[in-house]
């Protein structure tokens, strides 16, 4: 039989566990404690502050509006930036910098952990953010970082745990 499964949101990802345990005739016991990891790693406590989620640093782009990745921050807590575009815009550095973000999250699947700011942010490393001069960006190289699905439970709880260990926003 044939099962449509939209995966749209971070909702939709969220809601096929249960579906996909059903069809591979699972008890249902596996599908409620996945849903309950992403439930608890998606608690809106982080204060992240104004959030840009780096997809590319050569040409330099950005997740928008309407990207699972976006949906994470919101959901965490953050203020994802942009809050209007599309779900991937390419920007130069300065209008990176007029974002003016609190937090960078590079999504960089596949890359070395140990990889340079440079590396990663491009032209974009060296422009005085204050992200990046204070410490607050999270690096994600997960191979399925991209990828919209139940992979996302892992980024998710990649960032929470990079998020608590740099803190809170400074005055949030």
């Amino acid at each position: 039989s044939v099962h449509e499964l939209p995966l749209l949101t971070l909702e939709d990802s969220i809601d096929s566990i249960a579906v996909l345990d059903e069809i591979a005739g699972g008890t249902g016991e596996l599908a409620s404690e996945l849903t309950s990891r992403f439930r608890e790693a998606l608690k809106p406590d982080l204060a992240l502050g104004r959030t840009v989620i780096v997809a590319s640093a050569s040409p330099l782009a950005v997740i928008g509006p309407g990207a699972f990745h976006w949906e994470i921050i919101d959901a965490l807590g953050g203020e994802p930036v942009p809050d209007s575009g599309a779900a991937y815009l390419t920007l130069d550095a300065e209008s990176l910098a007029a974002l003016q973000p609190e937090t960078i999250v590079v999504l960089a699947p596949g890359e070395d952990p140990e990889a340079t700011l440079a590396e990663l942010l491009g032209a974009a490393s060296g422009i005085g953010l204050d992200a990046v001069e204070s410490g607050r960006v999270i690096v994600v190289t997960d191979p399925k970082c991209m990828l919209p699905s139940t992979a996302m439970l892992d980024v998710i709880e990649r960032i929470r745990a990079a998020a608590l260990r740099i803190g809170p926003v400074p005055g949030s």
